[in-house]
């Protein structure tokens, strides 16, 4: 006959539950882990080890998952043919090892600042009396031949500010001036006992050249427009021989004077996104009565008190964008830019 448990229950009755083999008293009366685990007899016992070990078993495997997976993953990746890996036949099965997964995510492009650059000069145009331009009689062929084609330019478009007038002009000058750094030519100065000098200019090209008429380059269809320039220029050929960058624009623009920087008056040659070349002109001094540039000089009819000297600065900055990488030959650009300094340099610099 079973044992009882013989404990009181919550209404003063002896409990009435067996107690198992080993217990003192029944699974709900046992004091401790100890006397609870030997009251709910053998049975109860091994399913509460089996609950047990397929826990820790649950646990083993969550702790060795990510072992597993790497393992498992980088073993499967492994080259199991028997062809060797430097052979010629494992180079026709083999991916190159610098080759990257067909899903995997373009590199992105990596920003690279532009190249900057800047040159600036003073020139001087002299104007008489009477508001004609002179053109000092020492100075060489090139400079006196610009000189004269300003000349032309500012006659035709005076407009009663004088410091305007001439800064439109010079501004509309940088296009010849490019023009003729593009197709060379070649230069004589005058004869003195007999002699005469003479000069070849070498062509300065462009990269990534197009030859263009003048016409595709600037609207000239107007009469006011065409009188900026000169006539070589305007009508000089009816074939492409202005050199420029591929997709290259021209444009005018005015900045109005702000922050104590002068008004100035702009010549821009761009291909947006790739580069950008300005040559402003912008007033330097306050003019100079009766005055003309040192070691200048004027046919002796010229009475020296009645001149004026403008002086003007000529800066050219230019922007060349780096981020196409080898497609756009930024060196190129910057040669050519400072090419373009030097020759307008030489037929308007004093």
């Amino acid at each position: 006959m079973p044992t009882l448990c013989g404990c009181k229950t919550n209404d003063g009755k002896p409990c009435s539950r067996a107690v198992k083999p080993g217990a003192t008293r029944c699974w709900q009366h046992a004091r401790g882990l100890r006397q609870w685990w030997k009251s709910i007899g053998p049975f109860y016992r091994g399913v509460a080890q089996i609950i047990g070990l397929v826990g820790s078993l649950v646990t083993i495997l969550l702790a060795v998952q990510p072992y597993l997976k790497t393992h498992l993953h980088n073993k499967s990746e492994t080259v199991t043919n028997p062809i060797q890996s430097n052979s010629p036949a494992a180079s026709k099965l083999l991916p190159p090892k610098d080759a990257a997964p067909k899903d995997a995510a373009p590199k992105e492009n990596v920003y690279v600042p532009p190249l900057h650059g800047t040159d600036q000069f003073v020139t001087y145009v002299v104007l008489y009396a009477d508001n004609s331009v002179l053109c000092m009689m020492n100075s060489n062929f090139a400079r006196n031949l610009s000189c004269a084609e300003v000349r032309d330019a500012f006659k035709k478009h005076m407009n009663g500010d004088v410091i305007s007038s001439l800064s439109v002009a010079l501004q509309h000058y940088m296009v010849p001036l490019v023009y003729s750094a593009g197709t060379g030519g070649g230069t004589r100065g005058g004869s003195e006992n007999g002699r005469f000098t003479e000069t070849q200019v070498a062509p300065i090209v462009p990269p990534e050249f197009v030859s263009y008429l003048t016409s595709k380059v600037l609207d000239i269809s107007d009469s006011k427009e065409r009188d900026f320039y000169p006539f070589w220029f305007a009508f000089g050929s009816n074939e492409p021989l202005m050199k420029l960058p591929k997709d290259t624009k021209v444009f005018f623009l005015k900045k109005e004077e702000s922050e104590g920087r002068p008004k100035s008056y702009i010549t821009r040659l761009e291909r947006k996104g790739y580069y950008q070349i300005d040559f402003a002109v912008y007033q330097y001094a306050a003019p100079r009565i009766g005055a003309i540039p040192d070691k200048s000089t004027v046919p002796d009819w010229v009475n020296t008190s009645q001149a004026t000297t403008y002086s003007f600065v000529v800066r050219e900055d230019w922007t060349l964008e780096r981020s196409h990488g080898a497609s756009f030959a930024v060196e190129d650009y910057d040669n050519w830019a400072k090419q373009l300094s030097a020759s307008i340099r030489t037929k308007l610099e004093d």
